[in-house]
């Protein structure tokens, strides 16, 4: 199965080991620096539970863990993410790989992410490396609803490089990134992430996916949390749309226009076709 082509529509809904009644998941996908962490927050104060252990990224550590396996069995990285490709597109790897998954998702590990509750109600992760790994975890979760984030190149870009420039000992850091000290890789990165988005989730059901631009949810929070609440089914905590409008920053749409240095990147890019399909390419 190539990626783009339709995911399996036979594999059975898979549970874990702790509800025969566990609801379909919602996949959060979306760039690294692209503003998932805050939709994961607001969906997790909402009431979509997000997982009991999570990072200080709002990511659930149990599929933190089992997506970086899989990147591991590829040989790739966060920032080299180009390997999982290959175990996605080759049905008997794909297959044992999902397999693997099946058994982690049904073994006690899963308690880190559940805790002591019921799985009960909605529910979901978020990893940006997701991504990439999307038609492996569809083999488990054929029914799952997917929300994709999507960020300016240029705000995503200039976050990353501060972030690669400012950390600490990066030679003895597993995380660091090479590629993003400058603004031409962490470009080239979003194209990446931005190019497989499209394309994984063009294999999802058109019913099953919501696109939504950072830049438009930062600006009318509420519009676009009662979107959502319609797509998931679902009915938000109370004060959720207060909240939400209380933690954005709708400053932080379009940054970049308040730097020159990054205005003259831009008009080197804003030509390219996925800018010109986000609707980026005009200021």
């Amino acid at each position: 199965m190539q990626v783009g082509q339709g995911y399996p529509t036979h594999a059975p809904v898979f549970c874990f080991m702790f509800s025969v009644n566990c609801s379909p998941p919602v996949i959060l996908l979306g760039m690294h620096r692209s503003g998932t962490s805050l939709l994961a927050r607001l969906l997790h104060e909402g009431g979509v539970f997000m997982g009991w252990r999570r990072n200080s990224h709002d990511e659930a550590l149990f599929f933190l863990g089992l997506n970086e396996r899989l990147f591991r069995l590829a040989h790739a990285a966060w920032d080299q993410p180009a390997g999982v490709t290959y175990l996605a597109q080759d049905d008997a790897l794909r297959i044992e790989a999902a397999a693997a998954l099946r058994r982690a998702v049904a073994s006690w590990r899963a308690r880190s992410f559940w805790g002591w509750r019921r799985a009960a109600g909605t529910w979901g992760w978020k990893d940006p490396r997701t991504v990439f790994t999307l038609p492996i975890w569809w083999e488990l979760f054929p029914q799952a609803r997917v929300v994709r984030l999507c960020r300016h190149p240029l705000d995503v870009a200039h976050s990353l490089q501060k972030r690669e420039q400012n950390r600490r000992d990066p030679l003895h850091n597993p995380l660091f990134s090479a590629r993003c000290l400058s603004l031409e890789g962490a470009f080239s990165l979003w194209v990446e992430y931005e190019t497989m988005s499209r394309q994984v989730t063009q294999a999802v059901p058109p019913a099953q996916v919501y696109a939504l631009r950072y830049e438009d949810l930062v600006q009318q929070p509420a519009h676009y949390l009662a979107e959502l609440q319609q797509f998931l089914g679902v009915t938000f905590a109370p004060g959720t749309a207060e909240r939400a409008a209380a933690a954005v920053n709708p400053q932080r749409a379009f940054a970049f226009r308040r730097h020159d240095h990054l205005l003259e990147f831009y008009e080197g890019c804003r030509r390219h076709p996925l800018l010109q399909q986000y609707g980026y390419d005009q200021l």
